[in-house]
Order: structure tokens, then C-alpha cells, then sequence
């Protein structure tokens, strides 16, 4: 069997790994795709409203699972410095270059393959949501898939996902891959921010919860 590839620092190339084993004290828990939907669209909605020129990182699975975010991504885009998203499929019939999304392919035995990703660093606002799919799931229904999922505001995991994101791009042959990592870190959340994100994923979670 093939080694799996790794960080420089010896992390695999797994946004969620990276993630949990460079802060294991963040809370995994586990949630349905309805939920995490949910939450990644809340999560979308506050990249817009309080990043500048944020660098965004997504991670779709299947390029079939993009077509219903992706005019969202492509709104963020407008004033992103950079938007990569990872799918497993070739990207035949996936966003073109002149979108402002950047669709990479992944090897099908690539850890990113089995994960959900939402990541954006800005120097103001940062977050890092990424979920791990529970394998063994093919005769359960699309939205009650279950995913382990971690979501943090803090700097330090919203980097170590920026850097595995950007590791992986440049696994999937993006030359500029290097260019990826913002040069100035997030700063911390204060208490009011964080609360007012919370509240406003937990609307969302409920919302879509009563449809």
C-alpha cells in the first residue's frame, strides 16, 4: 500500500486529521449533511459579511454536490483573493476559470475525498468547518449521510485547515499553491463575534430543521 502523503511537519494530508490532531481538544461531533448543510451555508453568510479579501477553501466530494453552492461561492469570489474547491470527479461541466472558483481534482483514495470542507482566512474574520464522512453509508438516504465534524474561529486551527487546504491544492498540480497562505494570520474572534455567529448558525440549523 502506498504511504499516505503527508505535511512537511508530518501531518497527512487530511484537512480533518491536520485539524484534530494539532487541536485535540476542539469537540467533534457527530451530525447529519441536512445539518452540516445548514451550517455551512450560515457559515458562508458571515465569510461575506466580515472578510475583506478572504483566501476560501472548499471541499465538495463529488462535483454533482457543487452545483447547488456554487453560485454562492462564486458571489464570494467576487471579492475573495482566492477560491480553491476540491471535488473527486474530473471536472467536465464544472465551473470554468473565469467564475473565480478554482476547481481542483482529487485522486479518489485521497483522504480529502471522504471530507466537507468549509475554510476562510482574513486577516478580521477566519473559520474552519471541516467534516470527516463515516464510511459504510451507501444505503442511508443523501441527507441523513452522517459526518464527524470540528468548526472553529480560533486562529490556530483556522491555519493549520489554510495550510492542509493549500497542501492539497498543490498535490493537485495548482502552481501557485504556495501563494494560498495569507501572509498576515487571523486575528482572534472577541466574545460578542463569536456569540453572534453562534446565533446565527443556530437560526439556520433550526430553519432548516422545520422544512
Amino acid at each position: 500500500m502506498a504511504q499516505e502523503p503527508t505535511r512537511p511537519d508530518g501531518l497527512p494530508l487530511s484537512v480533518y486529521l491536520a485539524v484534530r490532531r494539532r487541536h485535540p481538544t476542539l469537540p467533534a461531533v457527530r451530525v447529519r449533511k441536512q445539518t452540516l448543510s445548514a451550517l455551512s451555508h450560515a457559515l458562508e453568510d458571515e465569510i461575506a459579511a466580515r472578510c475583506d479579501h478572504p483566501v476560501l477553501f472548499g471541499g465538495f466530494q463529488q462535483v454533482r454536490h457543487l452545483t447547488i453552492p456554487l453560485p454562492r461561492w462564486q458571489e464570494l469570489a467576487r471579492r475573495a483573493r482566492s477560491v480553491v474547491v476540491f471535488v473527486e470527479e474530473p471536472a467536465d461541466g464544472a465551473p470554468t476559470p473565469d467564475t473565480g472558483v478554482r476547481v481542483l481534482r482529487t485522486p479518489t483514495d485521497a483522504p480529502v475525498r471522504w471530507e466537507w470542507i468549509v475554510v476562510a482566512a482574513d486577516p478580521g474574520f477566519g473559520v474552519a468547518l471541516v467534516a470527516w464522512e463515516i464510511p459504510g453509508q451507501e444505503a442511508i438516504r443523501d441527507r441523513d449521510r452522517a459526518f464527524e465534524l470540528v468548526w472553529s474561529l480560533e486562529p490556530g486551527p483556522v491555519e493549520v485547515a489554510t495550510r492542509t487546504c493549500a497542501l492539497i491544492a498543490a498535490h493537485a498540480g495548482l502552481p501557485e499553491a504556495d501563494e494560498l497562505v495569507p501572509a498576515t494570520p487571523t486575528h482572534d474572534v472577541d466574545l460578542r463575534t463569536a456569540s453572534e455567529v453562534f446565533s446565527r448558525v443556530l437560526a439556520r440549523v433550526d430553519a432548516t430543521r422545520s422544512t
